[in-house]
């Protein structure tokens, strides 16, 4: 390999890396599958990223790959939402889902202000509702609890 096939390399490297450092963080995986990795999507919101620095260590398909997930913690009082997401090979993921507390602070209302931490986990907890085969009743009431503060429609 020359040096300018070597330099193409290394910037391809560096493109991905700086678009897997720009992607959205839902939240971190604390034990299981993944350990360490953040949680993100594809543009089209329908696969799960894992990703260790700016390597994705592994990718899901919502509808084929995750069997169902669940929530294993729901404290809103101090504002820490834990997931477990369970796939089809038998692995789980537990993510604690990102709570964006600086996002939306000069908004003039409370409910706008909430809406606005809420954002991101409920673009990923709607999408992971409609995609994956089934969730509990359970998850259900909590996933419409991150609906609401979001000001949005609940399943």
């Amino acid at each position: 390999m020359g040096f300018m096939d070597k330099l193409k390399d290394f910037g391809k490297k560096a493109a991905k890396g700086a678009l897997t450092m720009a992607s959205k963080d839902y939240g971190l995986v604390w034990e299981g599958a993944h350990k360490m990795c953040k949680l993100s999507t594809n543009s089209t919101l329908d696969k799960l990223h894992f990703i260790k620095l700016t390597d994705i260590q592994a990718t899901y398909d919502m509808k084929e790959d995750i069997k169902t997930f669940n929530f294993t913690e729901f404290n809103v009082n101090s504002n820490s939402y834990k997931i477990r997401i369970y796939f089809n090979n038998g692995e789980n993921s537990c993510v604690t889902l990102k709570y964006n507390k600086d996002t939306g602070s000069a908004l003039p209302t409370p409910e706008q202000r909430i809406a606005a931490h809420v954002k991101d986990m409920a673009d990923l907890l709607e999408n992971m509702t409609k995609k994956v085969p089934s969730i509990d009743e359970e998850t259900k009431k909590y996933v419409n609890t991150i609906m609401r503060f979001a000001g949005r429609k609940e399943f």
